[in-house]
């Protein structure tokens, strides 16, 4: 079950809980985290630029964009993203150079 369903299960079931106050408390809590979770990583996201990782060094665009897209880990994304950037940057300065 995902972050969201257990949010909304949580929601609905406000009416059951003897102490709605504390019940409602903790849940907002909880919501403003996953907030500032996701404005943490669109940030990450919209500021990335093209990066040379030597893990990836001697793969080519077919197996970097295979394992970009088996991937789970969001952090092991944005690098491989950030790797396939930096190809493409180096060989269009290489084509147009």
């Amino acid at each position: 079950m995902n972050k969201i369903d257990i949010l909304n299960n949580k929601i609905n079931n406000i009416e059951k809980v003897d102490n709605k106050l504390e019940y409602i408390t903790e849940i907002k809590t909880e919501i403003d985290n996953e907030t500032n979770k996701i404005e943490k990583l669109i940030e990450t996201i919209s500021t990335i630029k093209p990066k040379k990782h030597k893990k990836y060094n001697d793969m080519t665009l077919d197996e970097l964009g295979i394992i970009f897209e088996e991937e789970n880990d969001i952090k092991k994304k944005i690098k491989i993203y950030e790797h396939i950037s930096y190809i493409l940057e180096l060989t269009k300065s290489q084509l147009f150079i």
